[in-house]
């Protein structure tokens, strides 16, 4: 009973409180309230690692949430909806994997740095590996809509992936930033990477590995990726720096198996599979190795922030198969490729409103030497040019209001693309009044770049991170497809 009195003394104790409170609150005097001037927020909107402007989004590789761990830069951008993802599964990395507002790698561009990759318009193997791009080294990506940057390739027609690898950085102790990853899911798909990133006083250092495995959702898909990376830097006055980047990247892949439920060896737990060119026995593999060096150099200057940009990228495919059961006719197909480019920039800055850009940009192509082995008639070929791209550009951007901003530019390019006119097959030239094995196309356009931007904000609180864009813009692309 005591007990009991306690408890409800309690009670009303603080029955009292919770009505005293506002009582005593009210007999207070009343304050006049303050009112704070209209506050404005201009900064763009940012959910998830993701900075999302009128001429860009920026993805944040770090920050940004994947449902599993990523093994390339396409698990991170195949859920935007700039892009559409075209691969067979998110399992195997390939070629062609994507494609930007309905364009192929041929009419959209990947850049490092903002330095282009260059394709060569050929087959799907002489597109963008998106495999061979380390995510250990790379900082954001930045999504450009549209045709209308004059920095970037006329291949642009669907945009840009500018891929940004990481800015040297000073560290204030030796102890290096140390990270390890690893994931397991279906398919016995497993991804496992360790990062080091450090520093000494004004040099910076970094290396990574990455091992990738699956055993893919299709027949006779496993795949095996090793990538190492490292990376060396000095950081120098007026907050600029030079870095070299190193990658190599060996990859062994089985090519998918047809898995027909009208043939014997048909297996029920694969997906049908009937387009597939190759039976299981022939162990059909697309085996890569891939090396690539970037340098990268940045120094504020009293005429502006001058870049230079500068890469080489050699790359080895084998392509092989058994034609029989027996495992006795073994067909291979042995081919190098290597390209390197360069480019150089400075950035004046006028004013706050006034910030114009200019540069020079070349890039080649070489293929070769290949060999085939017991196939077809043709000898092993040398090394040969296929493309050569220079262009030059000059861009401005203008701040008209503090909310109308217009980027105006010029680009110009000239390409030269060497067609193969020999045709292995019937051992004769496909253009007969042109007796050479490679015909050279000269290809060169001017290409005016317009993009102009009203920001909302201000306007109402309903369209906060709205604006207006009207980009007018000279689309323009070397076809490497049209022989003559």
């Amino acid at each position: 009973m005591k007990k009991t009195f306690k408890i409800k003394y309690v009670y009303f104790t603080v029955l009292f409180i919770i009505i005293a409170i506002p009582s005593f609150s009210l007999a207070q005097e009343e304050k006049e309230a303050i009112k704070l001037e209209q506050i404005t927020v201009t900064a763009p909107g940012k959910k998830e690692g993701v900075t999302i402007t009128p001429q860009s989004t920026i993805i944040n590789v770090k920050e940004y949430k994947t449902p599993g761990a990523p093994q390339n830069i396409v698990d991170i951008i195949k859920d935007r909806a700039i892009i559409d993802f075209r691969g067979q599964s998110d399992l195997v990395p390939g070629y062609d994997q994507i494609l930007m507002r309905g364009f192929d790698a041929n009419r959209f561009v990947t850049a490092v740095d903002g330095l282009n990759i260059e394709t060569s318009g050929g087959i799907g193997t002489t597109q963008v590996d998106y495999g061979t791009l380390p995510l250990g080294q790379i900082e954001c990506i930045e999504i450009v809509p549209g045709p209308h940057s004059a920095l970037y390739s006329g291949r642009s027609e669907g945009g840009v992936l500018n891929v940004k690898l990481k800015t040297p950085k000073s560290y204030v102790t030796l102890k290096p930033d140390f990270r390890v990853a690893t994931s397991y899911r279906s398919y016995n798909t497993q991804n496992h990477s360790v990062n080091v990133d450090g520093g000494v006083e004004s040099v910076i250092y970094g290396l990574g590995f990455q091992n990738y495995h699956t055993d893919g959702y299709l027949r006779h898909n496993e795949t095996d990726i090793n990538t190492f990376s490292g990376r060396l830097g000095c950081i120098l006055p007026d907050d600029g720096y030079i870095s070299l980047n190193v990658t190599y990247t060996d990859r062994d892949q089985e090519r998918v198996a047809k898995n027909d439920p009208s043939l014997p060896d048909y297996k029920s737990h694969y997906p049908h599979t009937l387009k597939a060119y190759q039976y299981e026995w022939a162990d059909n593999t697309f085996d890569k190795r891939n090396c690539s060096y970037r340098l990268s150099y940045k120094q504020p200057t009293s005429i502006g922030n001058l870049t230079l940009g500068a890469y080489y990228n050699e790359e080895n495919l084998d392509y092989s198969y058994y034609k029989d059961k027996a495992h006795k006719k073994h067909w291979t197909y042995d081919w190098d490729r290597d390209q390197w480019g360069g480019r150089i920039q400075d950035e004046i800055k006028f004013s706050d409103d006034h910030i114009t850009t200019i540069g020079f940009e070349t890039t080649q192509i070489y293929d070769g030497p290949w060999k085939y082995s017991e196939a077809m008639h043709s000898p092993r070929r040398g090394r040969h040019k296929i493309k050569k791209a220079n262009s030059g550009y000059l861009q401005h951007k203008w701040k008209i209001i503090p909310r109308l901003t217009l980027n105006a530019g010029l680009r110009y390019e000239n390409v030269n693309h060497w067609h193969n006119n020999w045709d292995s097959k019937k051992e004769k030239y496909k253009v007969k009044t042109i007796q050479k094995k490679y015909i050279d196309k000269e290809y060169n356009q001017f290409a005016p770049k317009s993009f102009l931007t009203y920001e909302l904000d201000d306007l109402s609180d309903v369209l906060r991170d709205t604006s207006l864009s009207l980009g007018v813009s000279k689309i323009w692309n070397a076809s490497p497809f049209c022989l003559l």
